[in-house]
């Protein structure tokens, strides 16, 4: 095995532009998928099918739909809201309805909703539904992207209530959350490696790599998305943990890079020990990542199957990265990715400053 990645580096370092060139095609081809993988993820999947807990929820779904927490629009017209702004407001949440399966507005619901919004200016409009009380948290989605609740138009105000409903707005909070933790995250991360490596280089290159791991996993969740279902919670766990890998995996092989460098080595020579050592070591300990979480696949439940299926994609997928796209990149940046530069010379004068306080203490 040895030899072969020992063999790897030594190609890679040969078609360093023509490897290269094809991971900037397959990042091209998987940004725009990437951005759709949400498209068709649920939020659903928390059954367990065959168990005691899913024959009850289905019986009381079935015997008493409206009255199990499904979902209900409510709607609440200010004093100048006029008659015709009322009645545009029931027929928009019918309108909303009509585009979702196996969920219903009976019309005699939709009437005396209209007469107490009329009269009162509070309605309450409980929806029919035959899915699972789990399903319900996609319809749910739809309809708070269709009605825009809490906003008023027309002089009316749409609310929405019930338990898929609440599980709908935990998901749009948990995309929000998983953003700004990116956002702040990667900032951070990066002022670390700055100071860790003293290279502005060989701090860029692991984020790259997390960065390409991320996106291109994203694209491969829409795939997996349009064949099996899939939960919306599968994009929180291939970020937190396709990051933290890549970053992980790219700094073993990187760091060990760098000391062949120093230990006098030429620069083929020390990545293809890099990739030969590290390298084999970051592939052995990602298979054993993604034996560990097809683990969760004898759990009958689809949901934690869906975000253990995005950890191991994201592994995989940081395994080839960290493999063939990183000797690359430091192929190709050669000797910027060692200490030196004007990140290394701030650093210094920062020790030098730091050091006669050392000193007098």
């Amino acid at each position: 095995m040895r030899d072969f990645m020992v063999k790897l580096a030594r190609f890679l370092g040969r078609r360093r532009r023509w490897v290269l060139a094809g991971w900037a095609v397959v990042l091209v081809l998987a940004l725009p998928l990437a951005s759709q993988q949400t498209d068709h993820l649920t939020g659903g999947g928390f059954d367990v099918p065959g168990s005691q807990s899913k024959a009850v929820s289905d019986a009381l779904q079935a015997d008493f739909a409206d009255k199990t927490g499904g979902i209900t629009v409510a709607l609440e017209a200010q004093p100048g809201a006029g008659a015709a702004a009322r009645a545009a407001a029931v027929a928009r949440v019918r309108r909303a309805v009509d585009g979702l399966d196996e969920v219903t507005l009976p019309a005699a619901v939709a009437e005396r909703a209209e007469f107490a919004l009329q009269r009162k200016g509070i309605a309450l409009l409980p929806l029919d539904s035959a899915q699972s009380a789990d399903r319900q948290t996609d319809s749910a989605k739809t309809l708070r992207d269709d009605l825009n609740p809490g906003a008023a138009k027309g002089g009316v105000t749409t609310y929405l209530a019930g338990q898929p409903t609440v599980w709908a707005g935990m998901q749009e909070l948990s995309k929000k959350d998983l953003a700004k933790a990116e956002a702040g995250g990667f900032p951070i991360v990066a002022i670390i490696l700055l100071i860790v490596f003293g290279s502005l280089a060989a701090a860029v290159l692991p984020l790259a790599l997390g960065f390409v791991s991320v996106i291109v996993t994203g694209a491969l969740i829409y795939f997996v998305s349009l064949q099996m279902e899939t939960s919306v919670f599968v994009t929180n766990m291939a970020s937190m943990i396709g990051i933290g890998v890549a970053i992980d995996y790219s700094l073993f092989i990187l760091a060990r890079y760098r000391e062949e460098r120093a230990a006098g080595r030429e620069p083929d020579d020390a990545r293809a020990e890099a990739l030969a050592t590290s390298g084999l070591a970051v592939t052995f300990s990602g298979l054993a990542v993604i034996v560990s979480l097809a683990g969760l696949w004898m759990v009958h439940n689809q949901a934690l199957r869906s975000m253990a299926l995005g950890a191991m994609v994201v592994v995989a997928v940081s395994i080839l990265t960290a493999t063939t796209l990183l000797p690359v990149l430091i192929a190709m940046l050669g000797d910027r990715v060692l200490p030196g530069g004007v990140v290394a010379k701030m650093l210094g004068v920062i020790r030098r400053r730091e050091r006669p306080d050392r000193e007098a203490f």
